[in-house]
């Protein structure tokens, strides 16, 4: 299982975004893996309100994007708050190697925190591929 994090700035200096994702194998036959991103956001303790309201953003892995909506409170404590997730099957190249992308972005309209997005290339665990020997070929 491969996984992975990183933060990135948003449109309010007290905010910090943050992509989490892992990876599970399918096996060498499917030749792909599941991949899992999670959205996060977190306000710092050095600012003193709370930002509310409706977080409306997208999720996109390998380019397969999906929409979140949620409402949410950030209150100025350093705690972090996921405002969704993303699962997306991805196929694997024929020697089982697999770097894909991970993006995202969003905000709640009318506030501070306006908007946000990030982008990153993630690599997969290498899946075994197995020949098969026939008739004097070898079969991928």
């Amino acid at each position: 299982m491969a996984s992975g994090s990183w933060n990135f700035n948003t449109s309010n200096q007290y905010i910090t975004g943050r992509v989490r994702w892992s990876s599970q194998s399918n096996g060498s036959n499917a030749n792909s893996s599941n991949v899992t991103a999670y959205l996060d956001y977190m306000k710092s303790s050095s600012s003193t309100a709370a930002t509310y309201g409706t977080f409306n953003g997208t999720i996109s892995i390998n380019g397969s994007a999906g929409g979140v909506s949620q409402y949410i409170t950030l209150y100025a404590n350093n705690s972090w708050v996921n405002v969704g997730s993303r699962t997306v099957t991805v196929g694997h190249d024929n020697d089982g190697s697999k770097s894909t992308t991970i993006a995202a972005s969003g905000g709640i309209s009318g506030t501070s925190f306006g908007s946000s997005s990030t982008s990153n290339g993630v690599a997969l665990d290498k899946i075994p591929r197995y020949a098969i020997l026939l008739s004097g070929r070898i079969l991928p």
